[in-house]
């Protein structure tokens, strides 16, 4: 025994110093560590579930005899969550067989009136399913047994599982026909889950594999900054390099290799994201790409693949894309770093942060950064780039004689010449000298600029670097300057996540550096600002987690020569990671209720209300962020008639609330996104028009077609009878068409229609007819 815990011990040691030596570099000047082993529990906990796929992988047949073109693959994009499979083509045509992949039994059996239509789940012995979508019918078997819960629950939307004895099936056994119901034109969307039902890419699957010999498609990369002390190219808005030829909208889609011919320059922080498809062999649709990497200087530091996705983290597709440049409509970006919080298994067992750039790590100068873009067969296509690291120098002053200036700072002995600027209280042109080393002294500490002050009132300076870098200039006001015009203070605030940046500006000349303090309740906080022009400031404001409601913030400034004071009020509303509460919004009217880890990163909620057409539309920001877990919406003066709608990207989204005993609230929950919050009275019916009675071989064909003008048609609340008995329609919820195929003969003569129909306020509205079979 002992000596088998030695034994052991000396194992455990031969793996830390070799097995995880080269994993473990430590950060230099000279390049990026390469990739670290997680130290904590919390990024393996997300993995452990996905490190086997019990299953086997060539017991697999194709689904269909309508194609082996695919025409999506796994993990794509979706506003709302991964593509859970890939989608086959079925030629624009409807009527292909379905086969059983395995053996098996159906296990669910789901018909939507929108999203994936008529739906089958096969379970199979070692607890793995299969998804067929988007069906145009069932076969016999199934058929009955659906249309006898259909008739059971009186609606044709149903959604029920059957134990393994009700419907078994064997592998190639047809089992449905490919169809286009839901939502999108005629395809089959097939899927293979894992014994939990997660997503697995069913190209791990042999027998599921097509030939495909095109590289993926890099069509654009951002770099952006990642923290406030960060720069690219000299600036905080993002730097997008977008790949097409020239003087052509269409991207390189041959070119295996891209290069960016010009440096990155790059300070603090920075991050990579791109956008990217992959085009199978002569397929003219676009497709998502199976994996993504990111070198810097040769080491990787971001490696990410899709295998498999948690169904129950399907959502955080909103992390895995860059959601305000998504939202803004500039691109959909996939990001090259491991977000804060993530539960997605694709990155490799990578900590987070991963991918994020740390320029401060690097020695200044040129480094080389390579993204790897793969589709599933190892079609490759590549981007190169190089970035110029650069450190910035801070300077500020720390003494002015009539002949010296003196400067202190932060990174002084990078600097390699001094630009001074002056002008006179009557001249508008600055003059400039340029001083380089040698003429300034530099004693580790202090920099000693001879300088002669009587020709200017206003001095500027700004520290280079070898690269042609500035810091921010700082400024020397002489004597006081300006005629005391009326000029006022305007701050500009632009939100951030968790931070507030505030731009400070005049129309005329800030003769002092302006002074921001915030006061939460009885605490007073001082912002530093930093000099951007001689009539421009900036700096940033974190919110206290544990103060909720108004802030006031006072603004001092001596504007040429006048000593200016302005104040103003406004409500924020941070939202910790870690901490449950609620809040009032609109003199109580809108209540906001929150849980512990409702948000992955400490949020700054704050909203703005307008007027329209009579009702107030409460618009609840950021909306470009991930929610962690719902955060619910009240709204406490319900009168009646009134419905609470929410609204994210598109339409108005009517909540089917639930109200509190006396009826006097209303409530939803957001759990994607913030968005905009409105109270609507919707007293106007639902609409039927377009109704047709055919009658073929004494078999009634009905159709026609729904409107409704804001709360939505309620599909669970119609009823049709003919001659007083329930039938159950097909209803499409894309195009807002029912429709009613008689499966039996109906004697001669009148009979009765009646159509009861109602939206999802409760406005109800029924139609009656008469027709004859001849």
């Amino acid at each position: 025994m002992r000596k088998f815990i030695l034994y052991s011990m000396i194992l455990v040691l031969i793996v830390i110093i070799f097995g995880y030596g080269f994993l473990k570099s430590s950060s230099t000047k000279n390049n990026l560590p390469a990739l670290t082993v997680p130290e904590t529990s919390v990024v393996n906990k997300i993995y452990e579930k996905f490190e086997k796929l019990e299953t086997d992988l060539k017991d697999y047949i194709w689904p269909t005899d309508a194609s082996t073109r695919i025409t999506s693959t796994f993990a794509e994009y979706r506003s709302t969550h991964f593509h859970g499979g890939i989608d086959i083509s079925t030629n624009k045509k409807n009527g292909y067989k379905v086969f059983a992949v395995r053996d098996g039994y159906i296990w669910r059996i789901r018909v939507q009136t929108n999203g994936y239509g008529k739906m089958l789940y096969v379970k199979h012995k070692d607890g793995f399913f299969t998804i067929y979508a988007h069906l145009q019918t069932f076969n016999e078997r199934i058929n009955k047994i659906t249309r006898q819960e259909q008739y059971q629950q009186e609606i044709y939307a149903v959604d029920f599982t059957l134990d393994s004895t009700a419907l078994p099936v064997k592998k190639g056994e047809v089992i449905a026909y490919t169809g286009d119901t839901g939502v999108g034109p005629p395809h089959l969307h097939f899927e293979i889950r894992d014994e939990n039902l997660n997503p697995v890419n069913p190209l791990l699957f042999s027998n599921l594999n097509v030939q495909d010999n095109s590289p993926p498609v890099i069509k654009k990369i951002f770099i952006a900054t990642s923290g406030i002390n960060s720069k690219i190219n000299e600036n905080f808005t993002p730097f997008i390099f977008n790949n097409r030829n020239r003087g052509s909208p269409r991207y390189n889609r041959g070119s295996r290799a891209v290069d960016i011919s010009s440096p990155i320059r790059s300070t603090g922080n920075i991050r990579f994201g791109i956008e990217t498809i992959d085009i199978a062999n002569k397929a003219a649709n676009r497709s998502g790409v199976y994996a993504i990497s990111l070198f810097l200087n040769d080491s990787l530091i971001y490696d990410m693949k899709f295998d498999r996705i948690p169904a129950d983290e399907s959502k955080q597709i909103l992390m895995h894309y860059d959601l305000p440049l998504l939202r803004e409509g500039i691109g959909k970006f996939q990001k090259l770093y491991v977000e804060e919080g993530t539960a997605l298994p694709i990155y490799s067992q990578l900590p987070f942060g991963s991918g994020i750039i740390d320029t401060r790590k690097l020695k200044e100068g040129f480094h080389s950064f390579r993204i790897s873009v793969k589709d599933f067969y190892g079609n490759e296509s590549q981007l190169k780039g190089k970035l110029l690291v650069n450190y910035v120098p801070e300077i500020e002053i720390k003494d002015v004689s009539n002949d010296e200036i003196i400067l202190s700072g932060r990174d002084l002995g990078i600097i390699d010449k001094l630009i001074l600027q002056g002008k006179s209280k009557k001249s508008h042109e600055w003059i400039r000298h340029t001083m380089l080393k040698g003429i300034f002294s530099f004693d580790g500490t202090n920099i000693r600029i001879p300088v002669d002050l009587k020709p200017y009132t206003i001095i500027k300076i700004t520290g280079e670097n070898k690269y042609g870098l500035e810091s921010l200039p700082v400024f020397y006001f002489s004597k006081e300057y300006g005629n005391a015009a009326n000029y006022s203070i305007n701050i500009t605030k632009n939100y951030f996540q968790d931070f507030i940046e505030l731009v400070v500006t005049t129309p005329g000349y800030f003769t002092n550096a302006p002074k921001l303090q915030f006061f939460e309740g009885n605490l007073v906080i001082e912002i530093p600002l930093k000099s951007l022009d001689i009539n421009k400031y900036s700096g940033t404001y974190t919110p206290k987690e544990f103060y909720q409601g108004q802030r006031i913030l006072k603004a001092t400034a001596e504007i040429d020569g006048k000593l200016i004071e302005e104040t103003e009020k406004f409500d924020l509303h941070p939202i910790p990671i870690d901490r449950a509460g609620e809040f009032f919004l609109a003199d109580g009217k809108i209540k906001i209720t929150y849980d512990s880890c409702a948000v992955f990163k400490p949020l700054i909620m704050y909203f703005d209300s307008t007027l329209r057409e009579g009702t107030t539309i409460f618009s609840l920001q950021p909306q470009d962020v991930l929610l962690n877990k719902n955060i619910k919406i009240t709204y406490t003066q319900k009168e009646k008639d009134d419905g609470l709608y929410f609204r994210f990207t598109g339409d108005w989204i009517y909540q089917q609330q639930d109200t509190n005993g006396d009826k006097t609230t209303l409530s939803g929950v957001m759990f994607r996104t913030l968005g905009d919050v409105a109270i609507f009275k919707d007293t106007q019916k639902p609409g039927i028009a377009r109704l047709k009675i055919q009658t073929q071989n004494r078999k009634p064909i009905i159709t026609f077609r729904y409107s409704d003008d804001l709360s939505g048609f309620d599909d669970k609340k119609l009823r049709m009878y003919i001659d007083g008995k329930l039938v159950i329609p097909e209803i499409d919820g894309e195009h807002r068409r029912i429709w009613y195929n008689s499966e039996q003969n109906l004697e001669k003569g009148l009979h009765t229609l009646k159509i009861v129909f109602a939206d999802r306020a409760g406005n109800q509205d029924e139609i009656n007819k008469m027709f004859r079979i001849r």
